[in-house]
């Protein structure tokens, strides 16, 4: 069958630009890219060889087998694929059909890509964190080893502009598309915990309106796929699931026609791996749910958060295509056109929320950083931060962030970067036993075919079954297993017998550790763990008897819930054999709040989580001042980190100064007074105040005002009196504090400043100007008060509050305190302290 795409009619003026030129290609869905593209490459240039990059397993096998038989071949002839754990390639392959995690393993190998002309990255929009790394090392070996060397980057949804800045040089193209009509139909807004009902119904009303073709179902996650399944079962259909962790053989099955039968129909519940390249026969319906599920890593328990949100704009396009394939076909979408239109204009970028443990080692090992190489979007620094730490822990690198022989050991398995350092670290423990490399080679089959673990029904509690199934026939685990113990065989210089007796669940548990020290937690309370990193969980629903254990597979939540579906025992002297470094001993000062005073406690702890504490003495020769200083950092003595406990004198000395240094006093400029700054300092006035006191209430009754001082010079305390008094004098001969507080600055440096004296009425008669400080940049601020100290007037101008205010106040006032004077004419009366009588009025 020699059926005509869109794209041939602009794939002679591409083969004539790739001959000199990088190409981007931008074509929409049905137009033919991975299919036709690829073959017109290779008639057009018949001594040269390429490398077709595809983001799924499925489709590489599926691809490979249809542009074979294009040739009249079989995969492995001039049509190859390579992927992991699978390569069927012979020398006379001219296009190797690969997944983006082998290109970058390609060109680590051999940066030059002997024998390869070009690279072909298909499906780009998909915005796969590999296929930026693959383009970002071939960009790379292009300018520095091959000239020679093309690539051409296709897609159907794809920011042109932005891959330009990668390719500055590239020609782009573009084709029309191929795709019959598609009767597009809404169906409202849909609840994601009503989802399964709406498809049900979907389901049922597209049977009704169309008499034949497959039907598609664009689900988020395998378990709305299985709950649908459920629902659909009735109908006289075949319904077959589709999703990343179903094995390759049932991927297979679900999108080949032969396995769906010539006169019933089908449904395919798929995730989003069925939006592209994947050809899935006889689709004419697509039902839409609109949801996609989003993946983000958390750091602290090392497990995939996986949340459901609405898709992309481009995504809805792509799924609305496979639709139209074939004939005119009918998408229903499980939303409102209005939501429609407030969907993401773009495919978010996966760099951003992946774990990127792996791709930082991929990166080290090319000899780069990220922030080196050529990519649309970057990591964020938390990210890499995460990523560093990782490789530190698992020895891949040093504390400079260097990559170690350990490092390029595990890398060269072609395991994850945990796997591998799993299985080096067991190493160094089997000089006289195969048990931990046993248990290393168990564990890796667990990590990396947990789905597997869950189809087979197979629990973490017994050493038997565990082995049959790491050793079981024609499954994905067995090769794993075969290449786990071939790389640990050839590292320890011997053979490896499987004395499967001599392992134990808690020495398997012990090995996973090394792979995800954030994995391991020990028990707080009955059946309550807590990570060595992060958060606790519960085991009510699982059968633990142990007082350790390590988190198998579970899910974190956004909400900050961790729940555990499966766990293995372990032991912390198991742990320990293995693992030493995770665990440690360290001494701590904690207040007890009681007592009010610094008690020492040996804490043990695994990760960042104390799992044992016990009180220890405090020695003759520890350093008190240090303690206490420490304490203030933490926030122990008054719940604020970094705060000084000053009494109310020290506050206001505090005031004083960080007032003095705003209105820039002479002395005073680009002086910092912050607490930070003054315990940073601590050793010229502090510390050996600190280093005599015992308990919290010797600390806080230290004469803070006189410690404080020893900071200013003589002029400095000069200059802040006269400026700043503490006191202000009264005609009465009494002298109240003043009460002075920054309320507020922000970035632009404004800032207000209060100044307050609380004085009794009487005290300030006579008194008509307002009372400047500070050169007259600031008023005090009066708070007048009644005889028996109540809050009465508040004013900053006496002659205007005589004139005014008063005449009323005095009226109420007199009745009140007749003993006390009351005049008429306050302005010109004699400051008074006391009673009529006492000053013979």
């Amino acid at each position: 069958m020699n059926t005509a795409f869109p794209v041939d009619q602009i794939c002679p003026q591409l083969c004539r630009a790739f001959k000199s030129n990088d190409v981007i290609l931008s074509a929409p869905p049905g137009a033919g890219k991975s299919t036709r593209v690829p073959l017109a490459l290779l008639n057009h240039f018949p001594n040269k060889r390429y490398l077709l990059l595809q983001p799924r397993r499925v489709v590489v096998k599926h691809l490979s087998q249809f542009l074979a038989s294009q040739l009249g071949e079989n995969p492995g002839q001039t049509i190859g694929y390579r992927m992991r754990g699978e390569t069927k390639v012979c020398e006379q392959t001219r296009l190797t059909i690969v997944t983006e995690g082998v290109l970058t393993r390609m060109l680590q190998d051999d940066p030059e890509l002997t024998g390869i002309d070009g690279i072909l990255f298909d499906e780009f929009h998909e915005r796969n964190i590999h296929a930026d790394l693959g383009l970002a090392f071939a960009i790379e070996a292009q300018q520095l080893l091959r000239d020679d060397l093309r690539i051409l980057v296709m897609s159907a949804t794809l920011d042109i502009q932005a891959v330009k800045t990668l390719l500055p040089d590239a020609k782009v193209l573009s084709s029309q598309g191929r795709m019959y009509p598609v009767q597009l139909s809404y169906f409202g807004d849909v609840k994601l915990d009503k989802l399964s009902e709406s498809v049900l119904s979907a389901v049922t009303k597209a049977l009704a309106e169309t008499e034949q073709g497959n039907i598609l179902v664009f689900l988020p996650s395998a378990k709305l796929i299985r709950q649908c399944g459920r629902r659909l079962s009735h109908l006289n259909c075949m319904v077959k699931p589709l999703h990343g962790a179903l094995s390759l053989a049932k991927q297979q099955a679900a999108i080949s026609f032969e396995a769906q039968g010539k006169h019933q129909r089908c449904i395919i519940l798929a995730t989003n791996i069925a939006e592209t390249s994947l050809t899935i026969e006889g689709i004419t319906v697509v039902i839409d749910s609109g949801r996609v599920q989003q993946a983000k890593f958390n750091r602290q328990c090392a497990l995939t958060a996986l949340s459901t949100k609405m898709t992309s704009q481009p995504s809805t396009i792509q799924r609305m295509g496979r639709a139209g394939r074939l004939s005119e076909g009918h998408c229903y979408r499980l939303w409102s056109e209005t939501s429609q239109q407030r969907l993401d204009a773009e495919v978010r970028s996966v760099i951003k929320q992946v774990d990127l443990t792996s791709h930082l080692l991929d990166v080290l090992v090319w000899g780069s950083d990220f922030s080196q190489l050529k990519l649309i979007d970057y990591p964020d620094a938390a990210q890499l931060k995460h990523a560093e730490d990782t490789l530190k822990l698992l020895q891949c690198t040093d504390a400079e962030g260097k990559l170690t022989e350990a490092g390029r050991k595990a890398h060269s398995t072609g395991f994850h970067p945990r796997v591998a350092a799993m299985l080096i670290q067991c190493l160094a423990h089997s000089k006289h036993s195969n048990t931990p490399i046993l248990a290393a080679c168990v564990a890796a089959c667990i990590i990396e075919h947990s789905s597997e673990l869950t189809d087979a029904h197979i629990t973490l509690s017994s050493e038997a079954k565990l082995a049959s199934w790491v050793q079981l026939t024609n499954s994905p685990q067995r090769p794993t297993l075969r290449k786990a113990l071939t790389f640990c065989e050839r590292y320890s210089g011997r053979a490896v017998q499987l004395a499967w007796q001599q392992i134990s669940l808690v020495d398997i548990a012990a090995s996973f550790a090394l792979a995800y020290p954030e994995r391991v937690a020990f028990q707080q309370a009955p059946q309550q763990f807590k990570l060595a990193y992060g958060p606790s969980f519960s085991t009510k629903q699982l059968s633990l008897n142990s007082d350790w254990c390590v988190l198998v597979d579970g899910l974190y939540h956004s909400s900050g819930e961790l729940i555990a579906f499966a766990v293995m025992p372990c032991s912390e002297n198991a742990l320990k054999q293995v693992a030493a470094q995770l665990f440690t001993i360290t001494t701590s000062l904690q207040l007890n709040t009681k007592k009010g005073q610094l008690e020492a406690r040996q804490l043990s702890k695994i990760g960042d989580s104390v799992y044992a504490s016990k009180p220890v003495p405090i020695g003759n020769d520890f350093d008190w001042g240090a303690a206490w200083k420490q304490a203030m950092l933490n926030g122990e003595l008054d719940n604020q980190n970094a705060v000084l406990p000053v009494d109310e004198a020290g506050h206001q000395w505090l005031q004083r100064v960080q007032i003095a240094s705003a209105l820039s006093f002479p002395g005073f400029v680009d002086v910092e007074f912050s607490n930070q700054q003054l315990l940073a300092n601590s050793e010229l006035w502090l510390d050996s105040a600190l280093k005599q006191c015992r308990t919290v209430k010797q600390v806080q009754q230290l004469p803070w005002v006189k410690l404080l001082n020893n900071l200013l010079t003589w002029q400095q305390q000069q200059t802040l009196q006269a400026q700043l008094p503490e006191r202000y004098n009264l005609a009465t001969g009494q002298s109240p504090f003043i009460t002075y507080e920054m309320l507020s600055s922000d970035a632009d440096d404004n800032f207000v400043i209060s100044a307050r004296l609380a004085v009794k009425l009487q005290a300030v008669f006579g008194v008509t100007q307002p009372i400047s400080l500070a050169n007259g940049a600031i008023t005090l601020t009066l708070d007048l008060l009644s005889p028996a100290g109540r809050p009465l007037q508040t004013t900053q101008h006496l002659g205007e509050f005589w004139l005014g205010s008063y005449q009323q106040l005095a009226k109420e006032m007199r009745g009140r305190y007749p003993k006390h004077p009351w005049p008429e004419d306050p302005a010109n009366t004699p400051a008074m302290q006391g009673t009529k009588r006492f000053h013979g009025v």
